[in-house]
């Protein structure tokens, strides 16, 4: 979609649609689309959901215990085999809100612990 004030500048120089249209590289319709009232300043698309969406619940909860894990570590116990990046850029954004938390001292698993069971004082 065209930035709506780039096709008014357009339109206002050259005076015709047919010309804002050749000068711009777009059809006639798009601009007569833009210059409509009540058209947008500028066509911003939903974003996708990402497939890292599913996962952030659990992201959460280990974020919340372990404020500091690593990108690999956050990918077993969740279960990611999808891309580490994407992964990551989400860990990135979520980092901020447990800054603050203490990480668990003293623990050491073969894997995170489910509950508190599960933990291994050393």
């Amino acid at each position: 979609m065209l930035d709506r004030a780039r096709v008014r500048a357009a339109y206002d120089f050259f005076g015709s649609v047919r010309a804002a249209s050749r000068e711009l590289g777009v059809s006639e319709g798009a601009v007569r689309a833009a210059l409509a009232d009540g058209a947008r300043d500028r066509y911003v698309r939903a974003p996708a959901p990402s497939a890292v969406d599913a996962v952030e619940p659990a992201l959460r909860r280990l974020l919340s215990r372990f404020p500091r894990i690593t990108v690999d570590a956050a990918a077993r116990e969740v279960g990611w085999s999808r891309s580490r990046s994407v992964l990551a850029e989400r860990l990135r954004e979520l980092r901020p809100e447990y800054a603050n938390l203490p990480a668990v001292p003293g623990v050491q698993t073969g894997r995170f612990p489910r509950d508190s069971n599960d933990l291994m004082v050393v």
